[in-house]
């Protein structure tokens, strides 16, 4: 009843005020927000209703397009800054993308047209791809040695044992091998390569397989060992010559540099008599008595 009423922000239920439409329960209803809700106190209840008034609801419904507008506004540059920022994105990966496959393309180029020979395997080091350079090498062509492992295939009775080892185990834990090995091609020819194996991983950094780089250098090895031999002949010559052989050698001024002991024992002198000295010192190559 209006005897307890504690508040009424429109007069809507004043006693003093001529009620009209406006006011009535069923207009009040009607409003933007309206709510009643029952308060139980000790001894009666209160009943507790809100509703808008008749000039909020006026203020409302004037600055609403206005709202709406500017939601409006808001959400369309919000969409723009999205699409720019995607499309901006999307080129920048477009970029990326182009550039990465050309740096393939030049990989795949060089891989192919190199002189060295390329292997690819995967985890159980089976030949997935071969190079030119690696047919050139071998003898094989790519559809005989799919699938097989390039140790197996390559290495011979003379390959060293404690290099297979070695590239074993770098494999097993996953890390680079570089080192030379002599292998044997399809024709049963021996050639030494230098070899380096890398490990592949994927983009969880997970074990993929192996790619091995080889480098014919059998030219280079055949050399060394003719100038292996070559000294290993001079050094024995030179021993011979030493133990048989009167030798001295003096510099540009004719001082004595060096003599072998033949010369100190047929000349009578000591080396340390002999070195610096010129050889008008020697007479008929005999020590004065």
């Amino acid at each position: 009843s209006n005897k307890n009423l504690v508040f009424d922000a429109d007069d809507s239920k004043s006693a003093n005020i001529i009620q009209n439409k406006k006011h009535d329960d069923e207009v009040i209803a009607t409003r933007v927000f309206n709510s009643i809700n029952v308060l139980p106190l000790p001894g009666h209840n209160m009943t507790l209703r809100v509703s808008s008034t008749p000039a909020f609801e006026e203020l409302t419904q004037r600055y609403t397009p206005w709202l709406l507008f500017l939601f409006g506004l808001l959400l369309t540059s919000a969409l723009a800054l999205l699409i720019r920022q995607q499309v901006s994105g999307r080129n920048r990966a477009e970029r990326l993308a182009r550039n990465m496959t050309a740096d393939l393309e030049r990989l795949a180029l060089v891989a192919k047209n190199t002189s060295n020979a390329v292997v690819i395997t995967d985890i159980n080091r089976k030949i997935v791809w071969v190079n030119e350079g690696f047919e050139r090498i071998t003898g094989y062509c790519q559809d005989e040695v799919l699938g097989l492992s390039p140790g197996k295939l390559l290495q011979c009775p003379s390959t060293d044992q404690h290099v297979v080892k070695a590239i074993k185990a770098a494999l097993n834990a996953g890390e680079p091998f570089n080192g030379e090995i002599l292998n044997c091609s399809k024709s049963g020819q021996e050639y030494w390569i230098e070899l380096e194996i890398q490990p592949r991983y994927n983009d969880q950094n997970q074990l993929v397989g192996f790619m091995a780089i080889e480098s014919d250098i059998s030219e280079r090895k055949t050399t060394y060992q003719r100038l292996e031999t070559a000294l290993r002949e001079n050094d024995a010559l030179l021993s011979t010559l030493n133990l048989h052989g009167i030798i001295s050698t003096a510099d540009s001024a004719g001082l004595i540099i060096d003599v072998n002991d033949a010369f100190c024992n047929i000349s009578g002198y000591s080396r340390a008599e002999l070195i610096g000295q010129n050889y008008h010192l020697i007479d008929s190559l005999t020590h004065s008595s």
